[in-house]
């Protein structure tokens, strides 16, 4: 059985996993508002400043729990963090609520001339303060969320990982060996090592669908590389990330055959070519160690073939050569 010390840090992971995916959550329920406020915006919607009102409230209240997650994944420079959800607050109050309707949309300082009806014009800054991109010095509420990602995924680049009590898989595709740390469900016994497991060993769809397509396997002559990686895994869920040092490259899956829940989320580095590999229906956005990208409403048979190209480019071609 493993150590005490040893499960304190399995449930230090697993908590760790599960605060991700919850700032993921509150992440991708930001922009749905973001998508909602746009939407009304188009002109075929009756809305009166309720609504305005009510979604201003509800971009606060989600962006205090991404906050909240993030300090908790990565306190260092939580301060900071706190500090400009504050200015985004002070923000909304003072200008999108108590000084609506004086001045221009596009401005804090020009004041307003022309015929548009105040829920129009109110609703029109709330979606400005959202997207951005506040290079005028306003706030952006988008800039604010890629904020809360860098901070949350420098602490877990900083992860330790427990030398024992978790299995460790071992695959082998084009002269690559990559070595898998494997979170899983149920505690193993320590030093538990399955050498060349097959992905249908672990009973998680994502994980198999990104494994089933190897590239070939490595010639005598090939002096073979290795690769580390971390993986919790679940029969619906996974959790990916590189161990390897530099740019970080973390993913996240939930595959439950429900198209409300399904999703797909990826951070990596630009030189690691995977936007091309994802296709429509993800919002990208840049960051200061890679891209963020998410899924919307992608059908759960797409995800599942982006899963499958994404396993051929990052297990089955290490040389970056583009997958089928």
């Amino acid at each position: 059985m493993p150590s005490r010390s040893r499960e304190r840090e399995q449930i230090a992971l697993r908590l760790q996993v599960l605060r991700f995916r919850k700032l993921l959550e509150h992440g991708r329920g930001l922009i749905d508002l973001f998508e909602d406020g746009s939407e009304k915006r188009g002109g075929e919607y009756i809305f009166d400043l309720g609504y305005v009102d009510g979604l201003i409230d509800s971009v606060l209240e989600r962006a205090g729990r991404l906050a909240f997650d993030a300090c908790v994944l990565n306190p260092d420079g939580g301060v900071s963090l706190l500090q400009r959800l504050d200015h985004h607050r002070r923000y909304a109050r003072e200008r999108l609520v108590e000084r609506r309707g004086e001045y221009d949309p596009g401005s804090d300082d020009v004041p307003y001339e022309g015929g548009e009806e105040l829920e129009f014009r109110a609703l029109t800054a709330v979606t400005d303060w959202l997207e951005g991109p506040g290079s005028d010095g306003r706030p952006s509420m988008m800039e604010f969320i890629r904020q809360g990602f860098e901070q949350a995924i420098a602490g877990i680049e900083r992860t330790t990982y427990p030398d024992s009590g978790m299995r460790v898989g071992h695959w082998r595709f084009a002269g690559m060996q990559h070595d898998l740390t494997l979170l899983e469900d149920n505690p193993v016994p320590a030093g538990t090592e399955v050498e060349e497991m097959r992905p249908s060993d672990l009973g998680c769809r994502p994980l198999s669908l990104l494994l089933q397509e190897p590239g070939e396997a490595p010639t005598a002559t090939e002096t073979e590389r290795s690769q580390s990686w971390f993986a919790a895994v679940g029969p619906q869920t996974l959790s990916l990330r590189s161990r390897e040092d530099g740019a970080p490259l973390l993913l996240e899956a939930s595959l439950g055959g429900h198209a409300d829940s399904d999703f797909l989320f990826v951070c990596f580095p630009p030189a690691a070519g995977l936007e091309e590999l994802l296709g429509p229906g993800f919002r990208i956005e840049p960051i200061s160690c890679g891209r963020l990208a998410w899924s919307y409403d992608v059908p759960s048979q797409t995800l599942e073939g982006t899963l499958a190209r994404l396993g051929r480019r990052l297990f089955g071609r290490p040389d970056g050569a583009p997958g089928a």
